[in-house]
């Protein structure tokens, strides 16, 4: 009887992991919106914790990069029997005028590296992706091009005869960037930024701030501190070729937003009454908003309550994929709870924000450059030390630039510029250098008066002051 038993537990672990093995070959898609994918050439070894970086260090054919997500468009190309081989090698291609190398498909360019060699030091060497100009460059031996382009065929033209090698046509995964497509595009409404950049045209996501997007308006508080909770989801079986493992409850401060349950990244309880998670920040905050990432495809948080150190914060009527929450009031704790009267808890991250200096409301969302060293209020953006040089307070605490004419701390000075609208708010210099009659230097605030003596023989000038101002 015991051998039986030992035999079926034996099956029993084999068939869970194989199932574990199994259903990553399925798995491609990460990112709290389904919007990257993995690129390892085994799925299995694909670490969804980790942007889909492959444990093993083999992407895909046609892929390279730290994340797997550089693509090797010119790979493809020189398959192509009807494209020019000599190109894509060390062998040498001789251009007259142009070469036009079409594109199997539509392609997104980021970069394009080719070896160019001319007789004539003056060759240029001008290269269009479609019908964009994408650069222009002297002819030398390493010539490389960076930008965004989309188009059919790059089209290489030249004022010269030259000779080509090398030619080497990269790109992007969708929502990443970076010469090495190593950095994740963060901006508003899940939409695609400059491959080489990563500037947003619409803006960057909610709470996230710079020219690239990638600077964090905020610090989440939650993020690797101990967490606890009810009970623990952890059957070893495998459900319509998914994973389902140990679902604890440090999955939901790991730092990993990804909604995907069956990659092992949700906290996860039975189907019990009151099931409850828990997180100790470690030391007390003044809490008032949260952000909890949800299950993908079952939201158990209908019906939670927020707690902060057993104080109701607020109640999530429908739970949907991310849920931004706000407490009614400001709270000062330290625990963070979510419980609900029955059923199962589901949690893919929790985050606690705290506003980072400078930063105010929702999500962290707004700057506050009119605060005296940008020192505000992280809920309201009241101004805590005052306004900023060129910014005059109002009783409810809000600062607006100083009226025209005037400058400096409360507005207090008068600008002496010719234009008012050309005075800076904070240390009256005129922008254009144009100063009212009998004023000097570029702040305008020196006053230069003369006296005119007349006399029979002539007219005797007196400068008092600096200088006389003559316009």
């Amino acid at each position: 009887m015991k051998c039986f038993v030992c035999l079926l537990l034996i099956i029993y672990l084999l068939i869970g992991k194989k199932a574990a093995k199994d259903c990553r070959k399925s798995m491609k898609l990460l990112g709290s919106n389904d919007q990257y994918q993995c690129n390892c050439k085994d799925r299995t070894f694909c670490d969804f914790r980790n942007n889909g970086k492959c444990t093993n260090s083999i992407c895909r054919s046609g892929y390279g990069g730290l994340f797997c997500q550089k693509i090797h468009y010119h790979k493809y190309l020189r398959r192509n029997k009807f494209q020019s081989q000599n190109i894509f090698t060390s062998n040498t291609k001789e251009i007259i005028n142009s070469l036009n190398i079409t594109f199997i498909y539509k392609y997104r360019i980021h970069l394009i590296k080719i070896n160019c060699q001319s007789l004539v030091s003056a060759a240029t060497i001008t290269l269009s992706i479609g019908l964009t100009k994408f650069c222009e460059k002297k002819c030398q031996q390493i010539t490389e091009c960076q930008g965004d382009a989309n188009g059919e065929y790059l089209l290489i033209q030249t004022t010269d005869k030259i000779s080509l090698s090398n030619l080497k046509v990269l790109g992007c995964s969708s929502f990443w960037f970076g010469e090495n497509c190593d950095k994740k595009c963060r901006c508003a409404n899940n939409s695609e930024c400059h491959m080489m950049t990563g500037n947003c045209p619409m803006g960057c996501e909610s709470g996230r701030s710079g020219s690239d997007c990638q600077k964090l308006n905020y610090e989440n508080v939650a993020l690797k501190k101990t967490a606890l909770q009810s009970s623990t989801y952890f059957p070893h079986i495998p459900i319509n070729n998914t994973c389902k493992f140990n679902f604890t409850a440090s999955l939901a401060v790991d730092g990993n937003n990804n909604q995907q349950y069956e990659r092992i990244l949700c906290a996860q309880t039975q189907i019990e009454n009151n099931p409850k998670w828990k997180v100790d920040l470690g030391k007390k905050y003044n809490i008032s908003q949260m952000r909890i990432y949800n299950n993908k495809n079952y939201w158990y948080l209908s019906e939670a309550e927020i707690k902060v150190d057993n104080q109701f914060c607020n109640y999530v009527e429908v739970a949907r994929k991310i849920i931004d929450i706000k407490c009614s009031k400001i709270l000062f704790g330290r625990t963070i709870e979510i419980t609900k009267k029955k059923g199962r808890l589901n949690i893919c991250e929790v985050e606690v924000l705290q506003c980072l200096h400078g930063f105010y409301g929702k999500r962290c969302n707004n700057s506050c450059p009119e605060c005296k060293n940008s020192s505000c209020d992280q809920w309201t953006g009241q101004c805590l030390l005052g306004c900023a040089l060129g910014y005059q307070q109002h009783f409810n605490k809000t600062c607006t630039v100083c009226p025209v004419g005037t400058f400096g701390e409360r507005c207090s000075q008068i600008c002496h510029c010719r234009n008012k609208k050309n005075c800076n708010k904070e240390n009256r210099t005129c922008i254009t250098e144009e100063f009212e009659r009998g004023y000097k230097d570029q702040k305008c605030q020196q006053f230069t008066f003369f006296i005119i003596i007349s006399t029979a023989v002539g007219v005797v000038i007196i400068c008092v002051g600096c200088f006389i101002y003559f316009k």
